[in-house]
């Protein structure tokens, strides 16, 4: 038996808010509904009975939004942790992409960097030969090389073509 203690200040407020709570969800959980069919045949249902014919039906719990239901109708949804496996996995594939991309790009740059010393040493080779060389000097004259000085450019500028033109 409940003690009288019980139903004085704060505790009584307490309880009544529990007590009010037990049966709201109670009733919640199992509503009446009816069912009745019109003249043209369609079905239709309803908190009240519309007519003598209405045939009464308990709902026993209501569907909950989501598809999380216990219906067996309701969408089947993916595991959380089956989408974030999935969602890491497209996450490291376009990652790894973009580091194929930029390694592509550094050796396009490299490659096209090769080429334009090759061409630049394969330029000045040409435009050494069947020519006097001179270099200038601090004073803005021109100092010409000697023929050994002018073979060691030659052979600089042939080593330059060996090593970037492929």
């Amino acid at each position: 038996m409940i003690s009288p203690a019980i139903f004085t200040g704060m505790k009584y407020r307490i309880f009544t808010a529990a007590l009010s709570i037990y049966l709201f969800a109670h009733t919640a959980l199992a509503q009446q509904v009816y069912k009745w069919v019109d003249e043209s045949g369609k079905m239709h249902f309803s908190d009240k009975p519309f007519n003598k014919d209405a045939e009464a039906i308990t709902i026993k719990q209501q569907p909950r939004l989501g598809g999380t239901g216990t219906s067996s109708t309701a969408p089947k949804t993916r595991k959380p942790h089956s989408m974030d496996k999935t969602l890491d996995a497209y996450s490291d594939r376009r990652r790894l992409k973009q580091q194929q991309q930029a390694k592509q790009e550094a050796e396009a740059a490299k490659q096209q960097q090769l080429q334009h010393k090759c061409e630049s040493s394969r330029n000045y080779l040409a435009h050494t030969e069947g020519k006097r060389l001179y270099d200038v000097n601090d004073k803005g004259e021109r100092v010409y090389l000697n023929d050994a000085e002018i073979d060691a450019e030659r052979a600089k500028l042939q080593s330059e073509i060996n090593k970037y033109c492929r």
